[in-house]
């Protein structure tokens, strides 16, 4: 090619290149967000517990640590004797805390540090009583036999995880039914699920309910077990069509 008609072509083509580079592009039309529809379900299972825990205990005090220790024991060796007596398994009783603490006395006004006057062994077990009507008796027992510290009791499930899915499938259900009656009440139709979220955890809900439990073989210590109930919430997006 020429030069002449190397410069002819090139006067022609770059121009038309640069306006093409600087004529800009014409924007995309914006996609449409799908339209959705949010709904939340709550579940609910109730009923009787399966089991309790308490915490129950041993505090003894002396001028030593040697002669603490040993009062402490013997009163704690007793009262686990006497639970095992009573059908609970090993599995059933852990023991949570152990201490030995030193108890100090400081005369009023005196610049003498605090001596120390004796001791304060504690030992503290957990119990689950997985049959409730003996739950009086065993709280009867331990105390007969030493035990001056007691906390709970704690009722719970014997399934926990079986009752929760029961919850799960009802507050599936329940946001399923709602979104229906919305869909239904502004003329829409639901289309696919988006997203399922569950909410929250679960606990256990006492509900009051009168159920005295006690053994023949001591009415002292009466327990109401009432009733527990466990809640579960899901979050649940359809897309509508």
């Amino acid at each position: 090619m020429s030069n002449h008609k190397f410069r002819l072509f090139a006067g022609i083509v770059l121009p038309l290149l640069l306006v093409a580079l600087i004529v800009p592009t014409a924007p995309r039309a914006e996609e449409t967000p799908a339209r959705t529809l949010t709904m939340t379900g709550m579940g609910e299972v109730r009923g009787a517990p399966g089991k309790a825990t308490i915490s129950t205990g041993v505090v003894s005090e002396d001028r030593t640590a040697a002669g603490a220790l040993a009062a402490n024991t013997k009163a704690m060796s007793a009262a686990l004797s006497r639970l095992k007596s009573l059908g609970l398994a090993d599995r059933d009783l852990q023991t949570s805390n152990f201490t030995i603490v030193p108890r100090y006395f400081s005369a009023p006004k005196s610049r003498r540090p605090p001596a120390i006057v004796g001791y304060t062994v504690s030992n503290q077990l957990t119990v689950v009583v997985r049959e409730l009507d003996e739950l009086g008796r065993v709280l009867d027992a331990v105390v007969r036999e030493g035990a001056n510290q007691i906390s709970g009791p704690v009722f719970g499930f014997d399934d926990p995880e079986k009752l929760r899915d029961i919850a799960r499938a009802r507050a599936a259900a329940d946001a399923l039914r709602k979104a229906n009656l919305y869909a239904s009440a502004l003329g829409v139709t639901l289309g696919p699920i988006v997203s399922i979220t569950e909410a929250g955890g679960f606990s256990p809900r006492p509900v009051a309910m009168a159920a005295r439990m006690e053994s023949p073989a001591s009415r002292d210590v009466p327990i109401e077990a009432g009733e527990l109930g466990l809640n579960a919430r899901v979050n649940i997006v359809w897309e509508i069509k």
